[in-house]
């Protein structure tokens, strides 16, 4: 019997605990791999996203509180969801980065000062620029 996604996170929450159940800088990742090909259950150990999970854990705790609430309220995992479906013809590496390009831009735009928005952006460049996110792209290239 094979688990859906749901079902699956449910069960193995150690992919998705509660806190990053709720930030799509985690489950845009994990959905990035499903739309790749993998396997749900390849996911528990999967050494990449592990890796882009500690990257983005360190992303997370470098932003704001603001900001994080920002990201969950304007990317919820729905939305998230239906951007990869709308995309069947783009590469789950190219919807990441978009996505990431439209959360960087969206959180430098609601800064109000320019030290804050000029940290969110050096933030965002070291994320996507990292060897732990660079390495996760490569793995789900098609």
């Amino acid at each position: 019997m094979s688990l859906t996604l749901t079902e699956y996170v449910d069960k193995y929450s150690d992919i998705l605990s509660d806190t990053r159940h709720k930030n799509p800088l985690f489950y845009m990742l994990v959905t990035a791999k499903l739309k790749a090909g993998a396997d749900i259950t390849s996911l528990q150990t999967d050494y990449t996203l592990k890796s882009a999970f500690s990257k983005a854990e360190w992303l997370a705790d470098n932003l704001s509180s603001a900001d994080r609430k920002l990201l969950s309220t304007n990317w919820p995992a729905g939305i998230v969801l239906i951007r990869f479906e709308e995309s069947t013809k783009s590469k789950p590496e190219n919807i990441v980065k978009k996505l990431l390009t439209e959360m960087r831009k969206y959180l430098m735009q609601m800064a109000t000062e320019f030290s804050q928005a000029y940290k969110i952006e050096q933030l965002f460049k070291e994320y996507v620029n990292s060897k732990e996110i660079e390495d996760f792209f490569v793995s789900i290239r098609k």
